[in-house]
């Protein structure tokens, strides 16, 4: 679906500074084969030293073209104070998964806790992020 950009390329900061506010920038973990590292939110020591070590993945979480085009188009952000997240993200090399945090009953929409600085006040992407700021991280 998306543009994969190679170390070096040339023209993939302009080609990314257009979408920018659908970047999710993850730290990339390595794990042995059959013991998966899952970080949580709250596990912000582990992704340090997980960045630190081997960088970060950048997840483009752009909307497709098409709504039917989408597989997660039944997933949503929980607004915060109105709705409880049900779904827990997790990424492996190039792939996001998400999974139930608890039973979901038939109909129930997916919801999913993007964290506190991924909206404004008027409910648009946050564009301007801080390097630092790990509340894009889920």
């Amino acid at each position: 679906l998306g543009h994969r950009f190679l170390m070096g390329e040339r023209g993939a900061n302009e080609l990314l500074r257009v979408d920018w506010q659908y970047i999710w920038k993850v730290p990339r973990c390595l794990a042995k084969s059959g013991s998966p590292i899952v970080i949580k939110r709250e596990d912000k020591a582990t992704a340090h030293q997980c960045s630190s070590r081997n960088g970060f993945v950048y997840v483009d979480a752009k909307p497709v073209s098409g709504e039917e085009e989408n597989p997660l188009r039944f997933v949503n952000g929980a607004q915060s104070g109105i709705q409880q997240a049900n779904l827990e993200v997790f990424f492996s090399d190039d792939r996001v998964f998400y999974y139930t945090m608890k039973p979901v009953a038939l109909g129930e929409e997916l919801l999913v806790d993007y964290g506190p600085h991924y909206f404004f006040p008027g409910g648009k992407a946050d564009a301007a992020r801080d390097e630092q700021d790990w509340g894009n991280f889920v």
